[in-house]
């Protein structure tokens, strides 16, 4: 299994206050409603993008509207691959990230602030789509809850988030990177992750190598949980590898704390759950990654 840092220090001194918070922060999901999607894709077109959004709503509509009173017709793929086909969640080359186990806002910051990726929330679909709920349409209108049933509304999401990772996956092209749980009792790669079973099969030839970048949490007293190193037996890490070697895709993977401190991550967060508070010295002016 390889491992490495890849990286390099230019001198410097800075000194921050941070909070810093890895992998546990807990999603509020709010119902989806045309004007929340409006808002939305045009905040996504203020970013340089020129997309139909009145119609992107109309084929939202068109494309999950409910057949019958329950929620049986979640089981059919068609309508989410065609709507997912309008707006594809693509990345320039080298500027895919993923990421899995509670680490969606770690990605974030990690791609934004230090390697210069982006994760499936900087695309259109997934700035749209991400933290809300929704079931189906009837007469023009969206449920956000399918009747009482939230297990079918909850799976209605889960099935279009596994087609639009899928595409993701096979979008992605060059030099990619995903950012796993290094402090979660469970395997950083887990079997049962959107990301073991959709994207890393949905992954083409296009994609030259994967890192695997672990991050971590701090526990009360500033310091780092590692649970899980990329060498640790039981991490599961030696599947991935196993998984991107029958693709031709090299497969690297770093547990260097860099990436889970505020050197990195210099985007303050601020929220109850399992934040520190800590002043970090930092000999740093410039940090290049895959230079």
């Amino acid at each position: 299994m390889g491992t490495g840092k890849i990286g390099r220090f230019n001198g410097g001194l800075f000194v921050l206050l941070i909070f810093v918070q890895c992998c546990y922060s807990v999603a509020e999901y709010e119902s989806l409603t045309k004007e929340l999607f409006l808002q939305r894709c045009k905040e996504f077109d203020d970013r340089g993008g020129s997309n139909s959004c009145e119609s992107l709503w109309t084929e939202f509509l068109r494309a999950f509207e409910c057949p019958s009173t329950d929620c049986s017709y979640v089981s059919s793929h068609t309508k989410y691959e065609n709507y997912v086909a309008l707006m594809p969640p693509t990345t320039p080359k080298n500027k895919t990230m993923f990421f899995s186990g509670r680490t969606k806002d770690a990605a974030y910051n990690i791609g934004k602030n230090c390697v210069h990726k982006d994760t499936i929330q900087m695309t259109l679909l997934g700035h749209v789509f991400d933290e809300v709920s929704w079931c189906c349409s009837r007469n023009g209108q969206l449920d956000d809850i399918c009747g009482q049933d939230k297990i079918c509304t909850n799976e209605t999401a889960n099935l279009f988030w596994r087609q639009a990772s899928h595409v993701y996956a096979q979008n992605a092209t060059g030099y990619t990177a995903v950012v796993l749980n290094g402090s979660s009792t469970w395997p950083p790669y887990p079997e049962d992750s959107i990301f073991t079973t959709v994207e890393v099969p949905g992954l083409t030839s296009n994609v030259v190598s994967m890192t695997a970048i672990l991050v971590y949490d701090m526990n009360d007293l500033g310091n780092f949980i590692q649970t899980w190193r990329c060498n640790s037996q039981g991490s599961r890490l030696s599947d991935l590898q196993v998984a991107l070697t029958k693709k031709n895709i090299q497969y690297n993977c770093t547990d260097d704390l860099w990436f889970s401190s505020e050197e990195c991550n210099s985007a303050i967060i601020s929220t109850p759950f399992n934040t520190s508070l800590v002043v970090l010295m930092i000999l740093l002016q410039q940090y290049t990654l895959w230079s």
